[in-house]
């Protein structure tokens, strides 16, 4: 790949990535001030911003197929993602579960805590 065209990835990347954030700035509290909240909708997740995932799948799929030639070429980079991509998922999952089943165990058996953790969360 060239140096021009990996600067241009990064650039789309950065871009993607400030869209990811201002996405996450999301608060509530703009529902009482209707200008901001409509600036909030159009450059936050149902406008603009709306983008920044399909940009991150797009350009993850072109840098996956960039050196692929032939059709076993895509088993050992898919073997390398599960390893990279699944394995973590999979174990990051578990330990948030298992997080929520012993809050709310502790939520259910304390009658202290009862009041202070929000078991229509969990």
């Amino acid at each position: 790949m060239s140096t021009y065209l990996s600067d241009k990835i990064k650039v789309i990347s950065l871009i993607a990535i400030t869209m990811v954030i201002y996405i996450h700035t999301y608060y509530t509290e703009g529902e009482n001030y209707p200008f901001f909240m409509f600036l909030q909708r159009f450059l936050g997740g149902v406008g603009i911003s709306g983008v920044a995932n399909p940009l991150f799948y797009f350009t993850s799929g072109y840098l996956f197929f960039l050196s692929i030639k032939t059709v076993n070429d895509c088993f050992p980079k898919i073997k390398k993602r599960i390893q990279t991509l699944f394995v973590p998922y999979i174990l990051a999952n578990t330990i948030a579960f298992l997080m929520y089943a012993a809050l709310d165990t502790v939520s259910r058996t304390s009658p202290q805590l009862y009041n202070v953790i929000n078991f229509h969360i969990l």
